[in-house]
């Protein structure tokens, strides 16, 4: 595989996922290897995040997949109502933060649902990070198509 993931989140058994399109891969950093895992029921290869309860979401346009590492198995889950090309990150009350261009959306695990948030105040073409602060907020840092803007995000 192609390792060329934008992301690959630490599992909670300290193992790590790579997606690169229909293929995924787990690190394990106690023997050094890298093993082949359920592959993608579509291959997004999006921005995978891992969630309070152990699942990784990966988002990809406008197709959301979930990952379960108990059983190594992918499935689809709530697609948001706009396409999604950029990093998520997790809130503290566990739901997933996804933004691009003018548009942001809160996924729901418990439900599998998305939930449209207000608009960014700068339209983003270059999203390069969304991070949960301490206090919960998250910071949003990227290019813009006026000028590089960081906002905050506040649940």
């Amino acid at each position: 595989m192609s390792r060329e993931a934008s992301s690959a989140p630490r599992l909670q058994d300290g193992r790590v996922l790579a997606v690169e399109g229909a293929t995924a891969e787990l690190y394990d950093p106690a023997t050094g290897t890298w093993n082949p895992t359920g592959a993608p029921v579509i291959p997004i290869g999006g921005w995978p995040v891992l969630l309070l309860d152990g699942r990784v979401l990966d988002l990809g346009g406008d197709t959301a997949e979930l990952y379960d590492p108990a059983t190594g198995t992918w499935s689809l889950t709530g697609s948001p109502s706009t396409s999604f090309q950029g990093p998520v990150t997790v809130l503290l009350n566990g739901k997933a933060l996804a933004v691009y261009s003018d548009s942001a959306a809160l996924y729901d695990p418990a439900t599998g649902t998305w939930t449209p948030t207000a608009p960014t105040i700068v339209p983003r073409f270059a999203l390069n990070t969304a991070t949960l602060l301490f206090d919960g907020r998250g910071l949003v840092v990227s290019g813009s198509f006026d000028s590089n803007a960081a906002e905050l995000y506040t649940p």
